[in-house]
């Protein structure tokens, strides 16, 4: 909750204009760094809440998840804006589909907590 509260403060502007206001350059980096690591805290708690199961493809493909989005956290302070947000976009995107696939797929296997509290 604190990476995704830091990104959207970060993406309002905020962040530049209260925490780091004489720092414009950490001001475009924390931008794709939150991203990545709203990422990372998805994969994670995703992984948490729908009980995967060790040694499953799932389990193997959240893992190899949560690497490379600590990869792409070092990466991030390395690499221009206009790289990072592209990369760190489309890895959020893939943490959302790849969790919307294993929700799905624990749902069908009876796990009550895959479905979402207004489905019948």
């Amino acid at each position: 909750m604190g990476a995704m509260g830091l990104f959207l403060f970060s993406m309002g502007g905020f962040a530049n204009q209260y925490f780091w206001p004489e720092n414009p350059e950490f001001a475009n980096t924390s931008i794709p760094l939150t991203l990545i690591l709203c990422a990372l805290a998805m994969t994670l708690s995703g992984r948490s809440f729908l009980e995967i199961e060790q040694r499953t493809l799932a389990d193997k493909t959240l893992k190899a998840i949560t690497w490379i989005c600590a990869g792409f956290t070092g990466l991030t302070l390395a690499i221009p804006y206009s790289q990072a947000i592209l990369f760190n976009t489309g890895l959020g995107l893939t943490v959302i589909f790849t969790l919307s696939i294993i929700a799905i797929s624990r749902w069908r296997q009876g796990y009550q907590t895959a479905k979402t509290p207004n489905s019948p």
